[in-house]
């Protein structure tokens, strides 16, 4: 129904944030027949690509292909913005084979915002989200910092690394929701006053190198492989031409550029409080932990199709400008790398999941439905899988028909919900083929 930045009427859903959960959660409701608000702080920035520019890998490649059962998104505008495909485990049996699709992270935004404005039913808000609001029967208003009002039947809240979000790079700290945006201020002091128990927890990203500084005759090439298997179970047309990775290793030098750094690293002097992820830690804490290795594998990942920027991953820090700097010249072909902006590490606001019904509802609020990592989640296909459920429950619950609870025998998406509803979260939550007892069954080509 197009953009809206005017004083509105009532909604039936309202979704907070326009991650790659709020897009699933206001497409699943919309699509349900529902009126949906989707109120983001910036409208350029819907679905963005915050860390590594792909979707997939093992067990999330699983959760992809279930979303498109679902009648999700994710696939379809992942295999449409697809740069390069990769096949995982191929050597090992179906059950745990997974595929990573690179993706043009640009084109990805632009397809996403365009499946949403052209969704009848769902209405773009740019604003801040300040307050959730409840009467007798559960939630009834979103507040807007800027004074507007949304009255609504149940909100999705989908705020990711936003909530009281801090960046740090080295000892130095900016409050922000990613770098170069603002955070969500007010809304955990809501939640709390609503009754939600928070905690903290922290991710990172690497620094991200300008493409015409690196020297790739000193890197490897990694291909795609062939045939390109894509995630969607429709006939996706690719839009775009083939690129290729680079790798190279990080050495001795590098590292002991890392542990003079060490002193100023917000993650090794205490001045990170939040849990990070176990399964994506950063270069410093690879170093540290792991002193007998003299290298660790670095994949330059293209953001885009003209590889003017590249992300590389495996290297994800939080040191000062000046250590990022010294180390990445230390790893072969990287010695002119220009560092286009820094790596960091973002602390932000997260809700127990143990709150949640397994229909992502809020116990103590009814009305009030939560998805991706502001329950503890990693990773952007998690956080999909997680607004649809929830988007889809939003609706059936406004329209009085049983709720969708995926079960662990059905779906990884059921086996994740499991997880972080009956268990909760001790770290950042990560999807692997490991976690579901049902994993022979449940496989890529019968999601």
């Amino acid at each position: 129904m197009g953009v809206s930045r005017e004083t509105c009427d009532r909604y039936d859903v309202v979704v907070i944030g326009a991650g790659h959960a709020g897009c699933e959660a206001a497409l699943a409701a919309a699509r349900m027949g529902l009126r949906v608000a989707l109120v983001t702080l910036k409208l350029d920035r819907i679905a963005a690509m915050s860390c590594n520019p792909a979707v997939g890998g093992l067990g999330k490649s699983h959760m992809v292909r279930e979303i498109d059962a679902l009648g999700g998104q994710m696939a379809i505008a992942a295999d449409m913005a697809a740069i390069q495909f990769r096949r995982l485990n191929s050597s090992k049996g179906p059950a745990v084979r997974a595929r990573r699709v690179q993706c043009d992270m640009y084109f990805y935004q632009r397809l996403m915002r365009r499946f949403l404005l052209q969704q009848e039913g769902l209405e773009l808000i740019e604003g801040e989200a300040s307050e959730i609001l409840t009467g007798p029967a559960g939630v009834c208003c979103v507040a807007l910092e800027q004074g507007r009002r949304l009255a609504t039947k149940a909100v999705v809240l989908t705020a990711g690394t936003f909530l009281r979000g801090k960046a740090h790079v080295g000892l130095g700290s900016v409050e922000c929701g990613r770098l170069g945006d603002p955070p969500s201020r007010n809304l955990s002091a809501s939640l709390e006053r609503l009754g939600l128990v928070l905690g903290r927890m922290k991710t990172g990203t690497p620094p991200r190198i300008a493409g015409e500084s690196i020297n790739r005759k000193k890197l490897e090439v990694q291909q795609s492989d062939s045939p390109w298997l894509l995630f969607s179970h429709e006939r996706v047309p690719r839009h775009l031409p083939e690129v290729v990775c680079l790798t190279t290793r990080t050495n001795r030098r590098t590292h002991e550029h890392i542990r003079k750094g060490l002193d100023r690293s917000p993650l090794f002097t205490g001045v990170i409080k939040g849990l990070g992820p176990r399964y994506c830690p950063s270069i410093e804490d690879k170093v540290v932990r792991f002193p007998d290795r003299d290298s660790h594998q670095v994949i330059l990942e293209p953001v885009d199709v003209s590889c003017t920027l590249y992300y590389p991953n495996g290297i994800s820090t939080s040191l000062p400008r000046d250590v990022q700097e010294r180390f990445v010249h230390s790893i072969d072909g990287l010695e002119e790398a220009e560092i286009v902006s820094d790596g960091y590490a973002i602390e932000y606001d997260y809700s127990d999941p143990t709150q949640l019904f397994h229909t992502l509802e809020c116990k103590k609020v009814p009305g009030l439905f939560l998805a991706g990592q502001v329950n503890g989640t990693s990773g952007y296909e998690e956080a999909a899988a997680q607004g649809l459920v929830a988007g889809i429950n939003a609706a059936l619950k406004i329209m009085g028909r049983p709720a969708l609870r995926l079960g662990r025998q059905e779906a990884y998406i059921g086996v994740m919900i499991d997880d972080l509803v009956t268990k909760g979260v001790s770290e950042p939550y990560r999807m692997f083929s490991s976690r579901a007892e049902y994993r022979l069954l449940l496989r890529e080509d019968n999601a």
